[in-house]
């Protein structure tokens, strides 16, 4: 159940271009600000394509978008797919191709040797766990109890929205915001 990996720029990721000029840290590597992952399945794999949008956000690779499509020889797209994929896994697979690219003149198709022992995927893991533990920002705070603050009717469940996350999360956001007296 392995996909055949086919893209527009190099042998497994496709870098935006116009972004390399705009490098940002991971550990101690600069990578580009944005890169996608394409897996296309093979002719005698009905699985659907899928392309993953990851953008370095904070030092950390997150997905930011995921779009999963049926090919000429699949079927269609059904729920469970996005399920099957590993989000993480292939974050790191993407991140740490990105970190080993080499730099230069690249051609379509041109292919290097990926160093699976290459210790960066423990600065990728940190970054990443780093991230999660993060939680709000003082600004995201503020905008949180200015938000709730304005808000009549259901204002976590607006709080919630706006930001993406859960309702819990949101009350959670709004408890530290009161208790560091912005609300």
């Amino acid at each position: 159940m392995s996909y055949t990996m086919r893209v527009e720029w190099g042998p497994h990721l496709t870098v935006d271009i116009s972004d390399m000029p705009r490098t940002v840290k991971v550990g101690n590597r600069d990578l580009p600000r944005k890169y996608w992952l394409h897996g296309i399945p093979s002719d005698d794999d009905t699985r659907p394509a899928y392309k993953l949008d990851v953008e370095i956000v904070d030092g950390a690779p997150q997905c930011r978008g995921l779009h999963i499509t049926s090919t000429d020889h699949g079927r269609e797209v059904r729920r469970i797919d996005h399920i099957d994929l590993a989000l993480e896994d292939l974050i790191e697979f993407a991140t740490q191709t990105v970190a080993q690219w080499p730099r230069g003149e690249v051609r379509n198709g041109q292919s290097f040797e990926l160093n699976m022992l290459d210790p960066f995927i423990g600065d990728i893991r940190r970054a990443r766990r780093a991230q999660r533990r993060r939680g709000p920002t003082d600004a995201q705070l503020q905008e949180a109890a200015a938000l709730y603050a304005k808000t009549v009717d259901a204002p976590v469940a607006e709080v919630a929205e706006h930001f993406g996350i859960a309702r819990r999360t949101a009350s959670l956001w709004i408890k530290r915001a009161r208790e560091a007296g912005m609300l």
